[in-house]
């Protein structure tokens, strides 16, 4: 008897609405199943100067600067290089265009505009944490010219409350994991378009950029969230914002702020819920980095949290030696 040919379902008619219903749905579960951690640490640990602790203490929120104004550029150059170097080595990239089914043409142009306009097209926000406390070299990042600080957060009550936002998520450093998170992405944009009737002639450049600005979320989420092996001692997580997560309703405001003379567009997280009710930003330890006058910074800190009422912060002094 002979084996009956399995049946395949129909494809979907092309159409702008329903190609970003299912990636937005497809490029959401990949980013839930392979890049939201099952596990995490007790505490997380943000370097800054005294002005951001300052400021996260008395506004409570914490700012996501845009992934483009990121302090190192090169981090970002990283990632897009990556996810480049991982659509090139793709079968389908390296075959005649003519030879390459219209709906693969469309997700691997579609990545390629992204990676061309990476610069400018990645409107996703982030927020640095360290799983390593007094670490020499974030005390060198940050304390250049003056005091530096870290603040320890609870990292399970931290991302309770960012959660309906943001996602936050361990840095990954291994060069193969790397390779890994970009390989699955390309196949799941490419899987998502294969459920529908592309046609040649729907390869244009108005629909390749349309698919390009779905895509460009999920693709910011996973180049933010590699680094080069060299940084690997920071053990980072990074709190990212992207619209893949929120309803139109849900996004935060974007705003600027001024840094070297330079405007950077942010977005405060964490100061209100869905219910409008204040989140509480699970700050729970302060610690002031090598400095010549550290016991007077630790003692100002005191006073500070003293005027906030913020009795449940600790605060301690770096164990590494000034040089």
């Amino acid at each position: 008897m002979a084996t009956p040919t399995p049946k395949t379902s129909p494809l979907l008619p092309f159409s702008r609405d329903a190609v970003e219903e299912e990636l937005m749905k497809s490029t959401g579960n990949y980013t839930r199943e392979r890049i939201r951690p099952k596990t995490l640490p007790t505490w997380l640990y943000h370097y800054t100067s005294m002005d951001g602790v300052e400021g996260v203490l008395k506004s409570n929120v914490i700012h996501a600067s845009n992934i483009a104004f990121m302090n190192d550029e090169s981090e970002l150059e990283h990632g897009v290089w990556l996810v480049n170097q991982t659509l090139e080595s793709f079968p389908i990239s390296m075959a005649e265009p003519t030879s390459i089914p219209p709906s693969d043409l469309l997700a691997i142009e579609s990545i390629r505009y992204v990676i061309r306009n990476a610069q400018t097209m990645l409107q996703a926000y982030v927020a640095c944490f360290c799983r390593v406390d007094d670490l020499l070299s974030q005390w060198r990042a940050y304390g250049a010219s003056d005091a530096a600080y870290s603040m320890r957060f609870s990292a399970a009550r931290l991302n309770r409350q960012i959660q309906p936002w943001s996602l936050l998520a361990p840095v990954e450093y291994l060069g193969h994991n790397q390779v890994d998170r970009a390989h699955e992405l390309i196949k799941t944009i490419r899987s998502a378009l294969r459920q529908f009737d592309v046609q040649a002639k729907d390869i244009t450049e108005s629909n390749i950029s349309f698919v390009a600005s779905i895509v460009q979320f999920p693709f910011a989420i996973v180049v933010l969230l590699m680094k080069h092996p060299a940084f690997k001692e920071e053990k980072e997580w990074r709190l990212v914002y992207g619209p893949l997560f929120f309803d139109e309703k849900d996004r935060a405001k974007v705003l600027v702020k001024f840094r070297r003379g330079v405007a950077i567009p942010y977005v405060e997280i964490g100061s209100v819920g869905k219910d409008d009710q204040p989140r509480d930003i699970p700050v729970r330890g302060l610690r002031v980095g090598p400095h010549k006058d550290s016991a007077m910074a630790a003692t100002g800190l005191e006073h500070l949290l003293t005027s906030l009422n913020r009795s449940d912060v600790s605060v301690a002094s770096s164990t590494t030696p000034l040089r």
